[in-house]
């Protein structure tokens, strides 16, 4: 497999939160072209984005915190994400997996 026509773009950045976490926003984006068993070549891109909170003293502390807190923390980030993807896709992408109308 030809390697040149490899690319990627792996980035992410901190946001400052008003509770007791900082949360990590990852986007990495990878592309490739490859050739399948008919010698067809297809393009795919594969995009992963993640979020992650930061609890100070880390993972022993987040397990002391309140649930409910936790739980509006998940739901957040969920919201987040999809609107990370929506920004990273066309408007066309996006509409065609529901994430802008």
């Amino acid at each position: 497999m030809d390697k040149s026509e490899l690319w990627h773009s792996h980035t992410g950045m901190f946001f400052p939160r008003l509770t007791a976490a900082n949360r990590l926003l990852q986007i990495n984006v990878d592309a490739v072209d490859e050739e399948n068993d008919t010698g067809e070549v297809k393009r795919w891109v594969n995009i992963m984005t993640a979020r992650e909170n930061r609890y100070p003293g880390g993972a022993e502390n987040a397990v002391a915190l309140d649930l409910q807190l936790l739980s509006s923390d998940i739901e957040e980030e969920h919201l987040e994400l999809k609107n990370a993807l929506a920004d990273i896709l066309s408007d066309d992408a996006a509409k065609q997996i529901y994430l802008k109308d």
